[in-house]
């Protein structure tokens, strides 16, 4: 209702590329797989090798075939782009500090601590408060001094809320507890509004929707 309609009509007459999303969804089934039954088989089991190695192999032939067909899924050419790449890296360990964290927090709060999934939810709040709050404000900084200050800024954040979670025991009080989750939701709401400038903001216009998915 809001937004103008935007198409990209050159692309109109494109092949979908199958193989592309063939190969790219077989090669994170097999690195998911492979860390997933990590725990069960044991992490240098041939099992869970097998499947992380194979997965990596098949991902990397998802790449060298994207460079080779002509209307390639994720076109590899956007990561010649340094800004590019390295905004996406940073998404991906963004992510992967973030669902780890919220992850480790809850098993914390509920096996440790007694607390109910109810309990649980109610503490972390000021994760997800801080993460609104620093959104908007990730942008303005964003904005003003670019994402070569806001991305590490917010990796710091994190960094600082994950180690000092590590001194948690079973009696920590909770003036112990939501500092940490405040500095991890302002880090990774900085960190996002900062990574997806980096990714959108240097993809030719053409390719912003693939930005945007990627």
């Amino acid at each position: 209702m809001v937004l103008p309609q935007s198409r990209n009509e050159a692309a109109a007459s494109e092949k979908f590329d199958v193989p592309g999303v063939v190969l790219l969804a077989l090669g994170l089934l097999a690195v998911v797989f492979g860390v997933v039954k990590g725990e069960t088989w044991g992490w240098t089991s041939a099992g869970t090798l097998g499947a992380i190695v194979g997965g990596v192999v098949v991902l990397a032939l998802f790449a060298w075939y994207e460079t080779r067909v002509a209307h390639p899924l994720l076109p590899m050419r956007l990561f010649r782009n340094p800004a590019l790449t390295i905004g996406t890296l940073v998404t991906a360990l963004n992510f992967f500090v973030l669902l780890g964290v919220i992850f480790f927090v809850m098993l914390y709060l509920q096996n440790v601590r007694g607390f109910s999934p109810d309990e649980s939810g109610v503490r972390t709040l000021p994760l997800s408060l801080a993460s609104m709050v620093a959104s908007p404000l990730g942008a303005k900084l964003t904005e003003k001094f670019g994402a070569r200050l806001t991305m590490p800024l917010g990796m710091v954040l994190q960094a600082g809320a994950a180690f000092t979670m590590l001194t948690w025991s079973d009696d920590s009080s909770y003036a112990t507890l939501w500092p940490p989750f405040v500095a991890l939701g302002l880090g990774v709401g900085m960190v996002m509004s900062a990574s997806s400038d980096a990714i959108v903001g240097n993809a030719p216009v053409e390719d912003g929707g693939i930005a945007g998915g990627l």
